[in-house]
């Protein structure tokens, strides 16, 4: 089994024009420990105050809430700290959830099916079974699609994204959930960090924020997959935040009493760092 120790650091700055009267914003912005990842050290900041008191929701995700009545002209949230993960073959296994994985059977407005959806899903059946099934659809989705930024919006839906051929992270996962959800496959989105060392998805960077899948599968649990790499997820890769679609899963929402308009920076930063064995810090 390989593991990464992977630094983090995520940025997301709000300019408000004209100044927001009040602001209120939900934060999903902390990873929890599971069996591919453990938490080394994390905090939470908006406008250089800690958030820390995080509740876990029904499915299994850490969130808070922040808020101020004062009058702001910028908010600037920083997520950032270092998570130890492990390549378990895409397997997460089975979480801690009050909620049941079939509510992920359901299609929400971004994973409703047509009739491309479905002919993609049953291409992708596989007579050994649903996992299979799974691998073959994430290897359809990856061929079908093109990496292409700018070609879709957050909008876009997934049989707009099919029948376009081509969008971001995003489009290429709610292809692969609405398909799988066809398959019978409760299926979510993930999302959270990658450390790109090979440059897949922009040849600029090497760090992430990212978008990809889960589905559970009887008997592992939950398994992830990333249509966008055609990969099953990796030591690579930190969850942070999950739910029926990217709306659902998105790690920051936030409304403000505006009088101008507003503007928005996101500088998010996934390095490596060495692990250090307890046998080697006891030699030290």
């Amino acid at each position: 089994m390989t593991a990464m120790r992977l630094s983090i650091r995520h940025e997301t700055r709000y300019f408000y024009d004209g100044g927001a009267q009040g602001a209120t914003m939900r934060l999903r912005l902390k990873p929890i420990d599971n069996a591919v990842q453990q938490v080394v050290d994390w905090r939470v900041l908006v406008n250089d105050e800690p958030v820390e008191r995080f509740a876990v929701n029904s499915f299994g995700v850490p969130e808070a809430l922040w808020r101020t009545g004062a009058r702001i002209s910028e908010a600037v949230i920083v997520a950032e700290g270092t998570v130890e993960t492990s390549d378990c073959a895409g397997v997460i296994g089975f979480g801690d959830e009050a909620a049941s994985p079939r509510i992920f059977l359901r299609q929400g407005d971004y994973t409703k099916v047509d009739a491309g959806l479905v002919t993609l899903a049953e291409e992708a059946v596989s007579p050994e079974g649903t996992l299979a099934s799974l691998h073959n659809l994430s290897r359809l989705v990856h061929e079908r699609l093109a990496y292409r930024k700018e070609a879709t919006d957050s909008a876009t839906t997934a049989a707009q994204a099919l029948d376009l051929g081509c969008g971001v992270c995003q489009d290429f996962s709610h292809v692969f959930i609405a398909a799988a959800r066809q398959l019978g496959a409760p299926t979510r989105y993930v999302a959270g960090y990658v450390y790109d060392e090979e440059g897949d998805l922009d040849a600029e960077e090497t760090g992430h924020s990212h978008g990809w899948a889960e589905s559970f599968i009887d008997g592992l649990g939950w398994v992830g997959f990333d249509p966008t790499r055609k990969i099953c997820v990796t030591d690579q890769y930190v969850r942070l935040s999950w739910g029926v679609d990217a709306f659902d899963s998105a790690p920051l929402r936030g409304v403000a009493q505006l009088s101008g308009t507003i503007g928005m920076n996101v500088d998010v930063q996934v390095g490596t760092t060495p692990i250090v064995s307890q046998s080697q810090s006891q030699q030290q």
